[in-house]
């Protein structure tokens, strides 16, 4: 048998997987308390109520988390109906669409067989298919932030023009991680950045990664959520930044675990 024979099956296998880890049965069993109950039910009245910038709990506004995943999952369900399906498909689709971009970066820095066996691993992971299979924010998250650093990396493997592009393309993916679950989408992609960078003794890559049009980047996504459900809930800079972000961050629960 050829060798890109060889890839080509093992590249079908590891989509086999895929799609059967991530979707088979992924409806049948009852959603999961508490997260999962309370995220579709914030999902649910966002899309009863069309409170599309300040979601809402039991009629209350629940400032938490950003409204953007709510916002998928209220999406399947006006396409879908409602339905423990229809709640973990957002979930399920941005697993795959993750696969498809670590596949993609693999072939591109390594070769075929690389990138299946990555997108076979990864695919098999408990924990990968344990988030991409509930109603919960991390798979989203971890898609925009896998972008960011990929796209922070290809900056840096491309350099020149290239640069500037794919470092404004990692601003743009932390700010919509930072969307999806707050300063942590944009914090996770500048830690790995800045060790990367550090470990590899890269030099010049500051002025590139924190030029100021990307700060503009980021801040022309977040700003009009972050404006906009503060001028609706006054109290919501008080109670994101520092009691949901800051306070959390400090706290010793945190540091437990």
């Amino acid at each position: 048998m050829s060798i890109r024979r060889q890839e080509g099956l093992l590249l079908l296998l590891a989509v086999l997987v895929a799609l059967v880890t991530l979707f088979w049965h992924i409806g049948s069993y009852p959603l999961i308390q508490p997260d999962e109950g309370r995220n579709a039910e914030v999902a649910r009245e966002m899309l009863d109520t069309g409170a599309w910038l300040v979601p809402l709990y039991n009629g209350m506004a629940y400032l938490d988390k950003p409204a953007f995943y709510f916002r998928t999952v209220a999406t399947a369900f006006a396409l879908l109906g409602e339905s423990e399906t229809s709640a973990r498909l957002s979930s399920a689709l941005f697993a795959s669409a993750l696969l498809a971009m670590v596949y993609a970066f693999c072939r591109r820095e390594y070769d075929r067989r690389t990138a299946a066996l990555a997108l076979l691993v990864t695919a098999s992971a408990p924990l990968f298919l344990a988030f991409a299979r509930i109603v919960i924010f991390d798979m989203t998250l971890a898609f925009f932030v896998s972008a960011a650093i990929f796209s922070s990396y290809l900056a840096e493997a491309d350099g020149g023009g290239q640069r500037r592009k794919w470092y404004a393309v990692a601003a743009a993916c932390g700010a919509v991680a930072t969307l999806v679950k707050g300063p942590v989408g944009f914090l996770l992609p500048i830690l790995v950045m800045v060790a990367f960078n550090l470990l590899d003794r890269r030099r010049g890559w500051v002025k590139f990664a924190f030029a100021p049009r990307n700060f503009l980047i980021f801040l022309a996504i977040v700003l009009p959520w972050f404006i906009g459900v503060s001028l609706q809930r006054p109290d919501f800079p008080y109670y994101g930044l520092v009691k949901e972000s800051l306070e959390r961050f400090t706290s010793d629960e945190f540091r437990r675990s």
